[in-house]
């Protein structure tokens, strides 16, 4: 597993490239309570053959300088590689209001990343989505984005965990997204997914696995309506499947839970489906788990007849 005795690790995102795994991480020190780490965290960066075993590498992102957009800390992305480059896009929080916003960064090697330009790259639009002037901004969600490419309609989509305008106060949890040709021009659309259940979605994934789209989320107890046809509010990952990568997506029953793990994220094995997680620690209430926020070795996934997902142990 990825554990460091001086830094909470925990929010990730991986990628393959010649024979290795590239894993971008949210880090901060130990020291002190653990609910601090979200205004102290940078993305770090570690490489591995097998998910298991892991070698650091040189941060990929610290804050931005005092005055920019990133100036308070980095939060949850992803990465993907397009004509010789990669291309991260994460979250960055300001100082002065504390608003989540998105933004982009650019590296030849995986290994030196340079932001690009200096401004998040697509902000919410009060037709859809909650802004930062209509909420406080604690509590205004913009993050974690992530991106695939869709063969059919050959375009880039960028997923967000935000707030649904048009739900209820309270649970507004959705998933935005936008779209783009190239990267780095985004056109925003629409929600693509809010149910209306949940406070909070957030670290969503999206994978296409056999002959379906299938949308990760995750979710803390405390967030659910009751409303929910998940039953029992459980702190976990929920997931949702659709033909079609804009929607409609109908739920994947039951929830994956994993003991102690947080924001669970498909990886592609190469002949299967894994899972990777992150261990809660003293914030989350298991102040006792073994390494806590680390990202815990890999498990496996496997698909139903019936389309329900199973967790294995590899």
């Amino acid at each position: 597993m990825l554990f460091d005795p001086h830094h909470r690790i925990w929010d990730f995102w991986a990628v393959h490239d010649k024979h290795q795994y590239h894993l971008y991480f949210l880090q901060a020190p130990r020291a002190g309570h653990a609910y601090i780490r979200h205004d102290l965290a940078s993305i770090g960066h570690a490489v591995s053959s097998d998910l298991i075993h892991w070698q650091r590498r040189q941060d990929a992102l610290h804050k931005g300088r005092a005055g920019q957009w990133d100036d308070l800390s980095l939060w949850t992305g992803s990465v993907m590689g397009y004509q010789d480059k990669w291309f991260m896009f994460y979250t960055g929080r300001d100082a002065r209001t504390r608003t989540q916003n998105i933004g982009l960064a650019v590296s030849d090697n995986l290994d030196i990343w340079t932001r690009f330009g200096q401004s998040p790259i697509l902000y919410p639009h009060s037709k859809w989505y909650m802004t930062g002037s209509e909420e406080t901004p604690e509590s205004f969600t913009w993050r974690d984005p992530f991106v695939v490419y869709d063969p059919h309609s050959q375009l880039f989509y960028l997923l967000i965990a935000c707030h649904d305008r048009s739900r209820p106060l309270g649970y507004q949890g959705a998933i935005g997204y936008a779209v783009s040709e190239d990267l780095y021009h985004w056109t925003l659309m629409p929600p693509l997914l809010s149910p209306g259940w949940f406070q909070h979605l957030e670290v969503p994934t999206i994978i296409w696995w056999e002959d379906a789209w299938y949308l990760f989320v995750s979710v803390k107890a405390e967030w659910f309506h009751p409303s929910s046809p998940f039953g029992r509010p459980i702190t976990g990952t929920l997931c949702f499947r659709s033909q079609n990568i804009t929607g409609p997506f109908v739920v994947v029953k039951p929830p994956i839970v994993v003991e102690k793990w947080y924001a669970l994220r498909p990886v592609n094995l190469g002949t299967q489906w894994g899972l990777l997680g992150w261990r809660m620690g003293e914030e989350e209430g298991y102040p006792q788990h073994p390494f806590p926020y680390g990202v815990d070795n890999p498990k496996g996934l496997i698909q139903t007849a019936n389309h329900t997902l199973q967790i294995i142990n590899l």
